[in-house]
């Protein structure tokens, strides 16, 4: 009869077989890391895009509803203010009766590097305050509050307009962002939306259009030029260029943040940041 001996494995053939699979399972765990984190950064890659693509549409779709009186006269024209990094204008939205609804409307950025919870947040500030029945426009289109005895308040003149909405935005920051800020020791009918997030940087550059440039013709036509210590200008411009600049996600923008360096936080923007651009023509809106 033919005997058939069983073979066994040695403890060295057992010990290299472990190696063997070992270094495979790494070697497949870091292919498939690879992989996840290529797929994690695309995804982040898509959400921003298109995260920055409805802010810019909606900013975009906003500002052109923009309206402004083409009157040479500075005291007969809308109130409006744009700087380098926030811009409010009156807003009018046609109404299914035909009619329109005016209301203010100022997008800013929250301070990227503040201590807010909004900290990087792209927000629209919407104001509609209390319709009055006035002649005056700036008695219908500004509260007198809900106070019985402010009824007869009346804002006539574009500069007291623009000092009680920058009360209203003051407010705003004082209150952390919250809707319905108090101004004067009453709540003011306005409300913020955040429209994006990890948000570290908003730019506005204004174009003017000027018949003609060599004539400065009456002297509140220079409103059109921005104040040279502040850099506000309270005029519609032609045509308003929008720079985002946005991180790909929250975890980056807090640890872009947290950074202190400067040269570290550039590093930071260059490896998880992009840079978003978008013109947003006016037209004679902004014309005079």
């Amino acid at each position: 009869m033919k005997k058939y001996s069983r073979h066994t494995f040695t403890l060295i053939e057992l010990l290299a077989a472990m190696a063997v699979f070992s270094i495979l399972l790494v070697v497949s765990l870091r292919l498939f890391s690879g992989a996840q984190q290529m797929w994690l950064r695309s995804e982040q890659k898509t959400d921003t895009f298109a995260s920055a693509r409805t802010a810019m549409e909606f900013l975009a779709s906003r500002m052109q509803t923009l309206t402004y009186i083409e009157d040479s006269s500075y005291a007969n024209q809308y109130p409006f203010e744009i700087t380098e990094k926030s811009i409010w204008f009156v807003s009018s939205v046609a109404m299914g009766d035909g009619g329109h609804y005016r209301h203010f409307v100022k997008f800013r950025l929250v301070d990227p590097e503040g201590s807010s919870e909004y900290a990087g947040n792209l927000q629209m500030i919407k104001y509609t305050g209390q319709n009055e029945k006035s002649k005056n426009f700036f008695g219908q289109l500004f509260p007198s509050y809900n106070e019985t005895a402010r009824r007869n308040r009346k804002i006539k003149s574009v500069d007291q307009a623009v000092d009680h909405l920058q009360e209203v935005f003051k407010a705003f920051d004082a209150a952390d962002f919250k809707d319905d800020p108090t101004v004067e020791g009453t709540k003011t009918r306005a409300a913020a939306v955040d429209i994006c997030e990890n948000v570290i940087d908003l730019k506005f550059t204004r174009y003017v259009a000027l018949e003609d440039p060599d004539d400065p013709g009456d002297a509140s036509k220079n409103r059109l030029d921005p104040d040279p210590k502040t850099g506000t200008a309270h005029a519609a411009p032609y045509l308003v260029e929008i720079e985002l600049k946005m991180l790909d996600s929250r975890e980056s923008f807090l640890k872009w943040k947290e950074e202190t360096d400067s040269s570290k936080k550039n590093d930071i923007f260059l490896e998880h940041g992009y840079t978003f651009r978008r013109a947003v023509l006016l037209g004679k809106k902004g014309s005079e």
